[in-house]
């Protein structure tokens, strides 16, 4: 028997007021464990082979590895750009390199004609 059976069967052995903790355990609610009362009433162990605890997913298996592969790539791509504090550092560092801004004579003259 199936998870559904054993829980309809346990569910069977609950005194008053226990089958609030049972589904709670087992994540249900109270409108899977009547349908599955009635499919079981209604058709027996095979009535209830068919269902699964829990709601149907929306997407299918495949549509859930794209997804997956399209967020690892997004995320690999965000990686892989440079953050703007490195950028701001190299940036410094290349104008550090240049002669012309080190150049003691520019610097003090450039800092002379902004006052």
């Amino acid at each position: 028997m199936n998870k559904a059976g054993s829980i309809i069967q346990q569910a069977a052995a609950c005194k008053h007021g226990e089958i609030g903790e049972l589904l709670r355990r087992e994540k249900l609610y109270s409108n899977q464990l009547s349908q599955w009362r009635r499919e079981f009433a209604k058709e027996g162990v095979a009535g209830i082979e068919k269902s699964a605890p829990g709601p149907a997913s929306k997407k299918t298996s495949e549509q859930k590895r794209i997804e997956q592969r399209r967020l690892q790539h997004h995320y690999k791509s965000e990686d892989a750009r440079p953050s703007f504090e490195s950028v701001t550092i190299q940036t410094a560092h290349g104008l550090l390199e240049c002669k012309e801004f080190t150049d003691s004579r520019y610097l003090l003259g450039h800092v002379n004609a902004s006052l």
